[in-house]
């Protein structure tokens, strides 16, 4: 996903993406391969000059205890979305990237975001601490 919104940020004279929140390590080396993906990417539609302009800033800090694992973080920012906007995600994989975004916007950061929510309600609702309707609420 990064690597395509980069290039249509490129193509469409948009600022590109500053940072890519890293929730997983799919790669042995996500610069390398995020780089490879990009350049075989840019070869095909013959846009070879943008590769030099590719400075990815990967941030690594939801990644927490590894692959497939939540993170308090996670789980907090899922159960808080779920609450607020009736937007169910898991705590493994989109929940880490909403975590840090919720931890950013905390931190004071209001850089404009895509927040790609692809799935994974499945995850959520097999937890059973978050698929049930908190009290108070109809």
């Amino acid at each position: 996903m990064h690597v395509g919104l980069w290039i249509a940020s490129r193509l469409h004279g948009a600022a590109a993406p500053r940072s890519v929140m890293i929730v997983r390590e799919i790669y042995d080396d996500v610069p390398a391969e995020y780089r490879r993906l990009l350049s075989a990417t840019l070869r095909l539609m013959k846009l070879d000059e943008l590769l030099a302009s590719y400075k990815p800033n990967l941030d690594w800090s939801a990644v927490g205890p590894g692959y497939g694992l939540s993170t308090i973080e996670a789980e907090q920012a899922a159960a808080l979305l779920a609450s607020t906007e009736g937007i169910l995600v898991d705590t493994v994989y989109t929940g880490k990237a909403l975590g840090a975004l919720v931890r950013r916007a905390r931190q004071g950061h209001r850089d404009p975001v895509v927040f790609w929510h692809s799935g994974g309600c499945r995850l959520f609702l097999s937890r059973p601490r978050f698929a049930t309707r908190p009290k108070g609420r109809h």
